[in-house]
């Protein structure tokens, strides 16, 4: 830290930005149990530090000082310069050190293109060299690495509902349909973990039917539903969901949460396959879910700081719900959850989710709403916006 400014930068992650960013637990936020610890040792690691600080709170304040700006982009710069000599320097010594920072840097970076809301893709690059580092590095720390899965973990499910192209999804085969299961790990009901147990693989089914159901659409075929191999894979998926039951403790905002998934998952399948109009059966899940949502939310509150970190995992659900909100009154209820959700944590990602949804509502209302209504992320698309609802 070799400016007064940095100091300040500094002390606003340890106080704010590490609890803003956290999604993993109340109790393990890794920011503050060795993200800043590393840091403080790591020249590479501690300017991602600094200029993902900046980002915060150029989001938090707007109106910041032009400083900070010039504080930004100089740790920005000097970031991806060091992150590109540790890599060389990993290939010719293996250490768990360099490779943990490497990783860290990474993520980092990928989180300050997330927080700016920038809306041309820059996140990408950074999630997909994170999954190539998880997939290939064997010299990671077990805090780091379980750091890294659960990161990759998230954002590869906010990325997978709503890009046209996700980064880290192999698209599905039209001749087969094969999918693979994407849940790893052990069970922790402390952390994102736990509130995604059980849900990652059907919502990854059902983005192999969407994009199945996209390819029958793009040669003319409606009558995708003949195609017996995909009504099964659809129908695999509900089965799922059905039968799906939460692991976590009930009545606190983790469990809320976990329900919210489930209720967005169901919102998620039956956007892809059902007709685009409003019916009472979709109406009554999306009811339950934004009822789950702000029943979370109301527990954050309560909480008094506690479960705080529960905010950072409720966008992708929120938004999955007002993709099916037909009803004027559910959609006045999304928005004010994610006016909530901002206050929490101030992303530049919620302005832009209500944006798209809000594009989405007039293509449901539209008289040719049963045409592209159904597809948000070719709406995004159309938006020129690839950003990570995250």
């Amino acid at each position: 830290m070799d400016n007064p400014l940095d100091s300040q930068l500094f002390s606003y992650f340890i106080t704010h930005a590490a609890q803003t960013l956290n999604i993993y637990s109340e109790t393990n936020n890794p920011f503050d149990g060795f993200v800043i610890d590393m840091a403080i040792g790591n020249t590479g690691l501690m300017h991602s530090l600094l200029c993902l600080s900046a980002s915060c709170l150029l989001a938090h304040q707007p109106s910041s000082a032009q400083e900070i700006v010039v504080r930004h982009s100089h740790h920005f710069d000097r970031a991806v310069v060091t992150l590109r000599k540790g890599v060389e320097a990993y290939s010719s010594d293996n250490s768990t050190q360099n490779a943990d920072c490497i990783m860290l840097q990474t993520i980092l970076l990928a989180l300050e293109a997330i927080v700016t809301g920038e809306i041309h893709g820059s996140y990408r690059c950074h999630l997909l060299a994170a999954q190539r580092l998880v997939d290939s590095c064997g010299d990671l720390s077990s805090d780091v690495q379980s750091f890294a899965r659960q990161f990759l973990q998230y954002h590869n499910l906010a990325n997978t509902i709503s890009c046209l192209d996700p980064v880290n999804v192999v698209k599905s085969s039209m001749q087969g349909y094969q999918t693979e299961t994407v849940e790893q790990g052990t069970f922790s009901g402390s952390c994102v973990d736990g509130i995604l147990h059980g849900l990652l693989d059907p919502m990854s089914r059902t983005r192999q039917v969407r994009d199945a159901i996209r390819y029958h659409r793009g040669i003319g075929n409606s009558r995708w539903f003949m195609d017996e191999q995909l009504l099964s894979l659809a129908l695999g998926v509900e089965t799922q969901l059905r039968t799906w039951q939460s692991r976590l403790q009930p009545n606190t905002p983790q469990y809320w949460s976990s329900l919210a998934y489930r209720q967005s998952a169901y919102v998620y399948l039956y956007r892809t396959i059902k007709p685009s109009k409003a019916s009472a059966e979709l109406a009554q899940v999306v009811s339950e879910g934004l009822s789950y949502t702000s029943l979370a939310l109301r527990d954050v509150t309560r909480s008094n700081g506690m479960n705080g970190w529960v905010c950072g995992v409720l966008l992708p659900p929120l938004f999955l719900l007002g993709c099916a909100c037909f009803e004027v009154s559910q959609r006045q209820l999304v928005l004010e959850s994610l006016e909530d959700l901002h206050a929490c944590n101030q992303r530049t990602n919620i302005v832009h989710a209500r944006a798209i949804l809000e594009e989405v509502w007039s293509r449901m209302d539209a008289a040719h709403g049963a045409d592209d209504a159904w597809d948000w992320e070719a709406v995004m698309k159309d938006m020129s916006v690839d950003i990570m609802l995250s």
